[in-house]
């Protein structure tokens, strides 16, 4: 801070004298009353989100509740307020010597915020401003930041001279709850150059909410802590008085394991930040929540656990219970504090309800931690057309194990079936080092969760001659990436495409039918293409870089029957037309050049704009300039084949049980599915189960092997429950 102040030395000297002759601070729009808070000293565990270790009741917050705070100025204002149920705030502020932190609990109805970067004050948003104590006009002594639920963070005005932009000094977690949400953010005061953050110093200070209640919409009201538009210090803001008391006077506080904790090890240890004035803590620690709750020294209930102890970790003695909920308390002593005890708050937790068998969080890239190092799966089996984990180009960010598609934690496991041609079944099998006792604890069913895709919906067929029936489903042809079917044929140099749209499903207003031409067949390939919709016209799209933003020029009103034409020239130009008979053709929007590498492809593309949902099309009189015979493939989708799903279980012995899903398209589910097998089964097929040491998972008949389909499968969370507790 002295190095802050010396090199500062004139901003400093400025600010001071305007401290010295400061404006009174603002005052509340309905009661006229000052509008001053004392931030007391303090530090958040984490910035989390949770606000258990803040101690609200502790603090005096900044309020905005009332229709008198509502900026008239601001879209509807007061019109779109139905009362503090339908938005309101309450703004809690901490500070130490790195950072100043607000609480924002807020009282919201309907959660809306479309907006991204510096545009997050145009619907739900938090706004805070700090600034001198001066009563000024216009926006150079303050500071204002944004934040929301959705933990997007924005830099508007900053007094130092630095324009908008986003900052990576404001940390900023969120939580929704059931009336609202919560926000909770740290931001480096130090960054704030032209204000001092000392003991006994006053801060401007304005918080600020922004609210609307339709989805993707713009703002509808701003409530500020004055009553006035965010900016308008015209008559000063509130004050901030950093005071140097504690915020925690006693109480124990941040619980670890956090309050409400499941799935916590049976070997948990119990630990707490303490009190600051605590010299040592008494520790209730068991089943009954009335007992652990009420009890004391004199009355300990048998949860007393530890008395007078100095240190901050509890260790019970032996094991935890399974699948057993605790509560435990921790009161703080200080014998030189007249306040002394501090009783604490009741925090509860419960042990693990299950054992994991594979969680699939313990593998990466490398050797030897792959996780087809663990699985061993059918690789240069031919037999077998089992691969797990992905075949991943590491440059473009990619990795082994799947990181976006995932049922627990970060990661599940991608499992390729491919039961064609010499592959008669897939499988892939782990070892269990040591053998594991599948009986322990009660347990006595093996639960997994999968997950596959739909049936694969993409069709070309001719007939009568000339005439072309497509099917597709796909979210969209659009954005940097597509979900479509394409029946193409290649294509060098310039030429163009002629087809008339017979018809299109009316899957939704956008579903798109039309001819294409296409550099690649990635999901994100550069392309130009001019097609008709359901209700929305026709419409030239194309995207000129791959893996970027598409454009369009769109005429409405125009629906199939209908042709349309493309083409390109040597050079790349793309011209794109429609036409009601065939002969007099309607130029759509300017010349577009569309880069491509030779040979390209050039054909008929669909989508049914509708993810999962099929859209046909019929195609007529076709004529293009591209050779050889037609071939057709869905774009950017995924779709299974039907096979049967199967686990085995083997023992150290040898002996092994395998057991059928009893859903035969199984691979084609879509969403996170559990499947519970019930151990007795296993057991009664001769498999030891305090012995198990190898479990396999298979598609295909592992009794009657024979080439069938394949697809992509992801597994997940698979456990051991006991029969009556498996997950729902």
């Amino acid at each position: 801070m002295l190095a802050k102040k010396y090199l500062l030395v004139g901003i400093i000297t400025l600010l001071s004298v305007s401290l010295a002759i400061a404006d009174p601070p603002a005052v509340h729009p309905v009661t006229e009353e000052p509008l001053v808070i004392e931030c007391l000293r303090g530090t958040p565990a984490a910035i989390d989100g949770d606000l258990s270790d803040w101690s609200l009741g502790a603090m005096t917050p900044a309020v905005l509740d009332t229709e008198e705070q509502i900026f008239p100025g601001a879209a509807l204002g007061a019109a779109a307020w139905d009362g503090p149920e339908d938005s309101s705030g309450k703004f809690y502020l901490l500070w130490d010597d790195v950072n100043i932190y607000i609480a924002v609990v807020m009282k919201d109805d309907v959660l809306s915020q479309n907006k991204t970067g510096g545009d997050i004050w145009n619907a739900d948003g938090i706004e805070v401003f700090f600034s001198t104590t001066n009563a000024v006009v216009g926006h150079e002594e303050h500071y204002q930041y944004g934040f929301d639920f959705k933990e997007q963070t924005w830099n508007w005005c900053n007094m130092d001279g630095a324009g908008q932009s986003a900052i990576d000094y404001v940390q900023a977690a969120s939580t929704e709850t059931e009336d609202g949400y919560i926000c909770e953010v740290a931001i480096e005061h130090g960054r704030m150059l032209s204000l001092d953050f000392e003991v006994g110093n006053t801060i401007g200070f304005h918080p600020v909410f922004d609210d609307t209640d339709i989805d993707d919409s713009d703002r509808e009201l701003q409530m500020t802590w004055t009553g006035r538009e965010a900016h308008d210090q015209s008559l000063g803001y509130g004050y901030l008085i950093l005071s140097g008391a504690s915020v925690i006077p006693g109480p124990s506080n941040s619980p670890s394991p956090a309050n409400g904790a499941i799935d916590q090890s049976m070997g948990a240890s119990l630990s707490w930040r303490p009190g600051d004035f605590a010299v040592s803590h008494d520790v209730y620690f068991g089943e009954n929540l009335d007992d652990v709750n009420e009890a004391s020294r004199t009355d300990p209930r048998g949860v007393l656990v530890s008395q007078n102890q100095k240190g901050t970790i509890y260790e019970p003695p032996g094991f935890l219970e399974f699948a057993q909920t605790y509560y435990w308390r921790v009161d703080e002593f200080n014998d030189a504090e007249p306040n002394s005890p501090w009783k604490g708050n009741t925090w509860t937790f419960t042990v693990i309800d299950h054992f994991v068998v594979e969680d699939v969080e313990d593998y990466n890239d490398y050797t030897p931690d792959q996780i087809f190092s663990t699985w061993l799966d059918g690789y240069e089996v031919p037999t077998n057309g089992a691969l797990v984990g992905h075949d991943a180009d590491f440059s473009r960010g990619e990795h082994i194990v799947e990181t976006t598609i995932v049922h627990g934690g970060k990661q599940s496991m991608p499992y390729y079936y491919n039961n064609v041609g010499t592959a008669t079944y897939s499988e892939a099998e782990r070892a269990l080092s040591p053998a594991q006792d599948w009986t322990r604890e009660g347990v006595g069913v093996l639960s997994l969760w999968f997950r596959g895709h739909p049936a694969y919906m993409g069709s070309f067929i001719e007939g009568p001659t000339g005439t072309y029936t497509m099917t597709a489903e796909g979210a969209d042809i659009w954005g940097n990436s597509d979900q479509f079917h394409f029946a193409w044929k290649e294509f060098s140099g310039g030429g163009s495409i002629v087809a008339k749209v017979e018809s299109v499903s009316d899957t939704d207003p956008w579903a798109k039918a039309g001819v294409m031409i296409r550099d690649t067949l990635d999901a994100d390939s550069r392309h130009a293409m001019m097609v008709v919709t359901p209700t929305s016209g026709v419409s030239f799209q194309r995207r000129r870089t791959a893996n970027s933003s598409s454009t369009d020029d769109t005429e409405a009103g125009i629906t199939a029957p209908q042709w349309v034409k493309l083409e390109r020239t040597i050079g790349g130009l793309v011209r794109a037309y429609y036409s009601a008979d065939g002969s007099t053709w309607t130029q759509l929007g300017m010349p577009q050049t569309v880069t491509m590498n030779s040979p390209t492809y050039i054909g008929l593309a669909l989508t049914s704009h509708n993810a999962g949902v099929k859209c046909e099309a019929k195609f007529s009189n076709i004529t293009s300039d591209g050779t050889g015979q037609w071939g057709d493939e869905d774009i950017g989708l995924i779709s299974n084949e039907a096979e049967l799903m199967y686990v085995t279980v083997k023992d150290s012995s040898g002996t092994s049980a395998t057991v059928y899903n009893d859903d035969p398209d199984a691979s084609l589910i879509s969403t996170w599915t559990q499947w519970c097998i019930d151990l007795k089964g296993v057991g009664d097929a001769g498999v030891v189960l305090t012995d198990v040491s190898n479990l396999a998972i298979g598609f295909g008949g592992a009794d009657d092997p024979q080439p069938a389909g394949s697809g992509l499968m992801f597994f997940d969370d698979i456990r051991l429950y006991r029969p009556a507790e498996q997950a729902p």
